[in-house]
């Protein structure tokens, strides 16, 4: 089954909690950005590569990637687990609460 609403909310609070609190390389990115960003990392650490594609006008590259609203409870479950350890690493402070979705596999 695909993700549940409460894997969803997870992903959404911890990537705010992100995006509040970590500068990255000198900046500050949305929540939208930072979901881009922990996807392709993530994706990476499994060994499963995100599609780098010259981008179709000429200017530089796209990355291509499985949306967040595809993947299933596992691997929801997975990328959840991968954010809140990136944030434990760059000293994020969860929401209350946040974590809660750890539990819904």
């Amino acid at each position: 089954p695909k993700r549940t609403s409460a894997q969803n909310a997870a992903l959404h609070a911890a990537l705010t909690d992100i995006s509040k609190q970590v500068t990255w390389h000198g900046q500050k990115f949305s929540p939208i950005v930072w979901k881009r960003l922990c996807m392709a990392s993530w994706l990476r650490e499994k060994k499963e590569q995100p599609m780098l594609i010259p981008a179709l006008d000429g200017n530089g590259f796209d990355v291509i990637f499985e949306k967040t609203s595809e993947l299933d409870v596992e691997r929801c479950s997975e990328l959840l687990e991968w954010c809140y350890a990136f944030g434990a690493e760059n000293d994020v402070k969860f929401s209350a609460g946040n974590m809660v979705a750890m539990s819904c596999r």
